[in-house]
């Protein structure tokens, strides 16, 4: 023997079920409708072919660089929420150092922006074609006399030059070298000598 539903039962049942179907696509629709902003500096993209140096695009994911030490980057092919990729790197600073931050050996449709950050995520210099023939970039940067630990620069592909859809990462493949100069500063301490008079 079935057991009777009321009618009130079945109009809360149902009412629930709507709800939670309707909150459900609210929120896929809102992360469909709002993607982050291309050139936002920590916004995360779902990879389809990351490259070596960094997965998500975050800052606090930034891998070392070390100077003398080129790396060789991409910016992923395929980026499927159409958020474009940025690589983010770090390396430690001395005060009054000079550091020189440069992308080179672009492929075609690269066109490298560089932006560099100090620890707590100020933007301190940035750089959109150093006059390079191929679009790369270059920052040439004095640490001001309180600056140490570690600073980062972001390299993104430039919005005047969008990347074309890509459906797999070998559609698309821009890559760049990256190097980093630095001069640090000698300090010489020199002995204090008290004479008695």
């Amino acid at each position: 023997m079935k057991k009777q539903v009321s009618p009130i039962t079945r109009s809360l049942q149902l009412g629930a079920a709507l709800l939670l179907a309707l909150g459900m696509l609210v929120s896929v629709s809102v992360v469909v409708a709002r993607p982050l902003p291309p050139n936002a500096p920590n916004g995360v993209i779902v990879h389809a072919c990351p490259d070596g140096y960094e997965v998500d695009d975050l800052m606090s994911e930034a891998k070392p660089l070390l100077s003398g030490v080129p790396q060789q980057h991409t910016f992923d092919g395929n980026t499927n929420l159409g958020i474009p990729d940025k690589d983010w790197v770090k390396f430690p600073v001395v005060r009054t150092g000079i550091y020189t931050l440069t992308t080179y050996n672009l492929s075609p449709l690269a066109d490298t922006v560089i932006d560099l950050y100090d620890a707590s995520g100020n933007i301190v210099a940035q750089n959109d074609d150093s006059g390079s023939a191929d679009f790369g970039s270059q920052i040439v940067w004095t640490a001001p006399a309180l600056a140490s630990g570690d600073y980062y620069l972001l390299i993104q592909n430039s919005p005047k030059s969008p990347v074309p859809a890509a459906t797999s990462c070998a559609d698309v493949v821009l890559t760049y070298t990256l190097s980093l100069q630095s001069k640090e500063p000698l300090f010489m301490f020199l002995p204090v000598i008290v004479k008695n008079f």
